[in-house]
């Protein structure tokens, strides 16, 4: 009686010890004619978004008959990297992805070894398109940028002023890096753009965006890659990131000047500081077309609509907005000049 006591207590330990560390459950529709098997694929490079070998493959799981199914693991990295969900055809290897259209078969997804994840796949003639998410916050913002790409590929059809339409396509994918409080998501968004042809124009944007996310992310794959690819074209991602001694120097000498002419030329009155002076507050390049739409008199709705982002983003901006304006409402907003 105690052996058998003594040996439920350890296997009742050994049972906590091996919980599983990240969970992938939820659900899929899938059409006649597919596989009842779906794959979980880790994808190491920003540029293996849109490729898919064996190799990627590290599980796999059976579709119930009401479309579930589920993965648990231990071996994940505990930092956000960048996965991928798919099925197949009857028939295709199972190393195929469909790129777009009806029959796309896969959805990428962000998570790392602590992740408790669920997906809700869409209908029976969409499989992962609108799926909604739980248990990551990035993957709420992935969905947005999933609509701002097919919003974007219905106005691609047309061939008519091709330059044009990619350079607006890829003014979308910077103001949505510029705005998305994730790094990997912002990054996926780039991964869209030809930095090659937005390099001189968007420079300082790049720069910035460097600089935002190297000290937090400088160790992620994905932020290595984006920087050697930015620094194969000459740009120089380490530049004003030390000063010599002598420089410093001098600097220091020239502030003191400059802040003791300004102290004598003018008097900061900070309570009597206008409307006018708080929009000197910085604002993004997202957030100052939000408000040149406010100052039209645009819902969050038409906000929406025009800049292709979620209704919750368009919120989020206009409360930042507020916040760094010290206004409580659309009438205080005023027309730019």
């Amino acid at each position: 009686m105690l052996r058998t006591l003594y040996c439920t207590f350890w296997l009742v330990l050994f049972s906590l010890g091996l919980k599983a560390d990240y969970e992938i459950s939820g659900s899929i529709m899938l059409p006649e004619g597919w596989e009842t098997k779906i794959y979980l694929s880790a994808i190491f490079t920003l540029d293996d978004l849109n490729t898919v070998a064996d190799e990627f493959i590290i599980a796999e799981s059976e579709i119930g008959q009401d479309g579930s199914f589920g993965f648990e693991g231990y071996n994940l990295p505990g930092d956000d990297r960048i996965y991928r969900l798919h099925i197949c055809k009857k028939g295709d290897p199972i190393s195929t992805i469909i790129i777009g259209g009806r029959e796309e078969n896969h959805v990428h997804f962000v998570m790392n070894n602590d992740s408790r994840i669920r997906l809700m796949a869409g209908e029976y003639d969409l499989l992962f398109r609108n799926a909604s998410w739980e248990g990551h916050q990035a993957n709420a913002l992935l969905s947005d940028l999933e609509t701002l790409k097919v919003d974007l590929a219905q106005q691609q059809k047309s061939q008519k002023n091709q330059y044009y339409r990619n350079s607006r396509k890829e003014e979308l994918y910077i103001n949505f890096a510029d705005t998305c409080n994730h790094f990997l998501v912002s990054l996926i968004a780039l991964n869209s753009v030809n930095l090659a042809r937005t390099f001189n124009e968007h420079g300082r944007f790049y720069q910035d965006f460097i600089s935002k996310w190297e000290n937090k992310h400088h160790k992620s794959p994905y932020f290595k890659e984006f920087k050697r690819e930015l620094e194969f074209m000459g740009y120089d991602t380490e530049k004003n990131t030390s000063i010599p001694p002598f420089l410093t120097f001098a600097l220091i000498v020239s502030g003191i000047c400059a802040i003791y002419l300004l102290y004598q030329r003018r008097q900061v009155n900070l309570e009597g500081e206008s409307l006018s002076q708080k929009q000197a507050n910085p604002l993004s390049l997202q957030e100052r077309k939000v408000y040149r739409l406010i100052s039209q008199g645009k819902s969050n709705k038409e906000i929406s609509s025009e800049l292709h982002i979620g209704i919750s983003t368009v919120k989020s901006h206009v409360h930042s907005i507020f916040k760094k304006l010290g206004i409580k409402s659309r009438k205080e907003v005023q027309t730019p000049d």
